[in-house]
């Protein structure tokens, strides 16, 4: 025979450990989407950072980007890597981390609302991506716009981002498990 004070223990512990599941998986996820919201925050401002440093003159386009001046898309240790084409698909500047890489994907969306993925890097690792087109500046230039609209994909490594959220899980089912 069944106690009123069992059943109501076994409803009130189900209950609570549902609740704390819940929740748990509620901060987990939060978490992980402030977190992606940041990594690409990050990526967006590294992409308008190239795009600010692009402009049309006379005689074609010019990115007056020097790979020491962010750090990640150096040639030693990349971490992030950026191409930039123009409206007919031709590549017109790559960083120098993508020296004997693929090309990267041409995937873009628009300024205001640029195109994110995630992707696989060519060493295998995982990356993450934004691409958007753009105008460059004009360097001198008047009269109707010529050279057209940019597009620029920018990709990082997103092993850290990745590496944190896994913890970030396991912290989650250690806490349910207790």
């Amino acid at each position: 025979m069944k106690s009123i004070r069992r059943q109501l223990t076994r409803h009130l512990l189900a209950v609570t450990l549902l609740l704390l599941g819940g929740g748990l998986a509620g901060v987990y996820l939060a978490a992980r989407e402030a977190a992606l919201e940041q990594f690409d925050a990050a990526l967006r401002a590294k992409a308008l950072a190239v795009s600010s440093l692009t402009r049309l003159e006379a005689d074609g386009v010019t990115v007056d980007f020097d790979d020491r001046f962010l750090r990640g898309f150096d040639e030693r240790k990349p971490r992030d890597f950026f191409q930039i084409w123009d409206d007919s698909g031709r590549t017109l500047a790559r960083s120098e981390s993508m020296a004997r890489r693929a090309d990267l994907p041409q995937r873009t969306g628009r300024l205001g609302k640029p195109e994110r993925w995630n992707l696989t890097l060519p060493d295998g690792r995982p990356g993450r991506a934004i691409g958007f087109t753009f105008e460059p500046r004009r360097a001198g230039l008047s009269g109707p716009k010529a050279g057209g609209e940019l597009r620029l994909v920018v990709v990082s490594d997103r092993e850290d981002l990745a590496e944190t959220l896994w913890q970030l899980l396991g912290i989650s089912a250690a806490c349910a498990a207790l």
